[in-house]
């Protein structure tokens, strides 16, 4: 619609548990939206004008899901971490540039977008939710990660493409249940050894970056049906993959078709050429 104000006697539905106002002209959450405490899901996405969350947004203490993506949003108030029930947070398409809150009173969430935002960095805190499933932190200008992330032991997508990644945590190997990986349009010069233990791994992306040497035990994914490594500056090409049965797909660029050891496949694992 084109709703532009939502009235402060909204304060007076105190049982409501889901507001939608999505897709409107809304620049201002008034603050009397904080007397429904039994709000559980908060969805504001696509009010352009929208550029802040209310500072005390944490006393919505039951809410479990708030989705705000495609606003105007430059910061989220710390006090979010007071909503120790939420579970999903979609920030999708905004402008936060730093994370203020500490993450590690939201034990319970699963989902969290932060795609197509401005983030340069990413808190500790972030990287230690033992139930997080998927976390999208695509198209940011992240350098650095956190060194450690060992306690995402739920993670099974795990989306960091198209930032600036010189360096992925060298525990990385521990995510038993990750499935899909992320990691095409960055500057990795390396990959962690450990990567070869994420034995539930899936979907490997790692085109566009500044590799030299897929390593030889990559034998030991078993379970890969997808794998990227085109336009990153091969020494030699990884004929161990050539030993994985389970890949369709194989995306390699041109110049790595004249490395030694290549050699064209159109059956599992099924070799691809980009342009």
């Amino acid at each position: 619609n084109s709703i532009e104000v939502i009235p402060d006697e909204i304060g007076q539905l105190t049982s409501l548990v889901l507001l939608n106002v999505g897709r409107n002209k809304i620049k201002q959450l008034p603050d009397a939206i904080l007397n429904c405490k039994e709000l559980r899901t908060l969805m504001l996405g696509g009010n352009n004008g929208l550029d802040a969350l209310p500072e005390n947004i944490g006393n919505l203490t039951k809410l479990e899901s708030l989705y705000a993506g495609q606003c105007n949003l430059k910061r989220i108030p710390p006090s979010i971490s007071n909503c120790k029930h939420l579970m999903n947070l979609g920030l999708i398409k905004n402008k936060i540039e730093k994370l203020e809150v500490d993450f590690s009173n939201l034990q319970k969430l699963e989902n969290v977008n932060l795609s197509y935002n401005q983030l340069q960095s990413i808190p500790n805190s972030l990287f230690a939710l033992p139930n997080l499933i998927k976390l999208d932190i695509t198209y940011n200008k992240l350098s650095t990660l956190p060194l450690n992330c060992s306690e995402m032991q739920s993670l099974t997508d795990l989306q960091l493409h198209d930032n600036q990644l010189i360096g992925i945590p060298e525990d990385i190997g521990e995510l038993k249940k990750l499935e899909t990986l992320s990691l095409y349009q960055n500057q990795l010069e390396s990959i962690p050894a450990s990567i070869v233990d994420l034995k539930q791994l899936r979907n490997l992306y790692l085109g566009n970056n500044r590799v030299p040497i897929i390593p030889e035990h990559f034998v030991n994914l078993k379970n890969l049906t997808e794998l990227e490594i085109q336009n990153n500056p091969l020494k030699r090409f990884p004929i161990s993959i050539y030993k994985l049965k389970k890949i369709d797909g194989v995306w390699v660029s041109e110049d790595q078709t004249k490395l030694k050891g290549y050699r064209f496949s159109n059956k599992n694992p099924r070799i691809i050429v980009t342009d």
